[in-house]
């Protein structure tokens, strides 16, 4: 039998076990797993061997990884998904190539225009890969604090790098006013409904089928929004009493900027009032426990970057706090290490390293996982003060 048919044959079976479970025994339903494993690798296999153009894996399956260690300690069932081994890097490639397609659609975007986008990073790399594919130039426009660090790799694949000397509402400013020029074309991330509905079909829809429909807390970033809103959408439509947590820096609190970058961009969108709707609860993080939550991520073999770590430490501790009610936790790792190893570097230098503060974690975790918490005046929940107490 070969590949294809057998991919086909499993897929078959395992959706036909999984969407009439009382009509299965239970071993029937034990195998799920074992064909839900073959399936990835035959898929892995099929897709190394017969994907025409590297956008068309933009589309493909996002793996969903259970967070072994995470899941026996508290008797929940914690989920990362691995947007990171998209071809961009990051789940941004979604909405590049929705945000794209949807211009040239429109008669926007024209063979040999530039694209100029204001993006914090991830989706730069998403806009670099579809626009080699595609043959168009590309401009980022970018804070300059955030280029120092982001704006480097981005430079290197051959991105024009445009620096702003304020915060990203800057940035955005600059964007739309070259994207008014002939031969340019403004995407406009933060208010291009592209952007929430790329994310609804492709992201949403694939995370529901992995989980098998079974997801009762869902965490990541709020960043620009229309991730966060496009996923949470589908999965609240499949699961009204869907808890929908939303990461945030503590420091935005302070209107101050953080590490974590894109997830605490202190810019309005087209989709706040319908985002705030959607999110049962916001959760700040501060700087040293987003660095924690890299190094929790990296004891479980996942190797995330800074607004993975902020979704991890999240996702930890509603797992110990809510220890043995067999709940199904699902979170994103939006990047990989790589591109924030010189923000953690940096921040190792000037605070604690991350190691330090990742043990600490695990052990505030297991001997008293509501001493993370602490509120603030206006009684907002901030998750890592006490990693940097004097013990």
């Amino acid at each position: 039998m070969s590949n294809r048919l057998l991919y086909q044959t499993f897929s078959d079976i395992s959706r036909t076990i999984r969407d009439r479970p009382d009509e299965h025994s239970e071993a029937a339903r034990s195998a799920v797993a074992i064909i839900s494993s073959q399936l990835l690798n035959i898929g892995i296999s099929l897709a190394a061997h017969q994907l025409e153009s590297p956008l068309d894996a933009i589309d493909a399956e996002t793996p969903v990884v259970k967070l072994a260690h995470l899941s026996a300690e508290t008797g929940n069932e914690v989920f990362i998904a691995r947007d990171d081994v998209l071809p961009g890097g990051s789940g941004k490639d979604r909405v590049a190539l929705a945000l794209i397609e949807d211009a040239e659609q429109k008669g926007r975007l024209h063979p040999g225009d530039t694209i100029v986008e204001a993006t914090a990073g991830s989706l730069g790399y998403g806009l670099l890969l579809v626009c080699a594919a595609k043959g168009y130039k590309l401009q980022v426009v970018m804070p300059e604090k955030i280029a120092e660090t982001k704006g480097q790799g981005l430079r290197m694949y051959g991105a024009e790098i445009i620096t702003v000397p304020g915060k990203m509402d800057e940035a955005i400013e600059k964007a739309i006013e070259i994207g008014k020029q002939s031969g340019f074309c403004h995407l406009d991330e933060y208010n291009n409904p592209i952007t929430v509905e790329a994310n609804y079909r492709m992201a949403g829809a694939r995370l529901w089928e992995a989980m098998g429909g079974q997801i009762d807390v869902f965490i990541m970033g709020r960043g620009s929004g229309g991730t966060l809103l496009g996923i949470g959408r589908y999965l609240k439509e499949k699961n009204p009493d869907l808890v929908v947590i939303s990461a945030e820096p503590s420091r935005k609190l302070e209107g101050k900027g953080n590490i974590q970058a894109g997830i605490g961009a202190l810019v309005p969108t087209a989709w706040d009032e319908e985002l705030d709707a959607l999110i049962t609860q916001t959760q700040y993080v501060t700087d040293e426990a987003s660095v924690a939550g890299v190094y929790l991520l990296s004891q479980e073999s996942v190797f995330g970057g800074l607004t993975s770590g902020t979704n991890a430490v999240i996702a930890a501790l509603i797992a110990h706090q809510r220890a043995g009610k067999g709940l199904s936790i699902l979170t994103i790792n939006p990047d990989g290490f790589d591109r924030n190893a010189i923000t953690i570097a940096g921040f190792e230098k000037r605070h604690v390293p991350m190691m330090s503060l990742g043990r600490r974690l695990a052990e505030k975790l297991k001997d008293s996982p509501d001493s993370l918490i602490t509120l603030d005046n206006q009684q907002h929940s901030i998750i890592g003060h006490c990693l940097t107490d004097k013990e």
